[in-house]
């Protein structure tokens, strides 16, 4: 498989319904880096793999925004 994009910044729905079904590893094989925040994290419940990495936000400005 082809990996498409260098980076993405997951949301807790794709994180849960990939993992649901066995399929979190579709993320790495698409993406060299996959980034999301502390409050997905604890959304999640659960632990991540190694790969998915947990990053502050440095502008929650930004953030707002893109929560809406």
């Amino acid at each position: 498989m082809q990996i498409h994009n260098e980076i993405v910044i997951s949301d807790t729905s794709c994180l849960i319904l990939l993992s649901k079904i066995n399929q979190l590893e579709l993320l790495k094989s698409l993406y060299n880096h996959v980034f999301t925040t502390k409050e997905i994290s604890e959304e999640f419940g659960e632990e991540f793999p190694k790969w998915i990495q947990v990053k502050n936000v440095r502008d929650i400005n930004y953030q707002k925004i893109l929560s809406v």
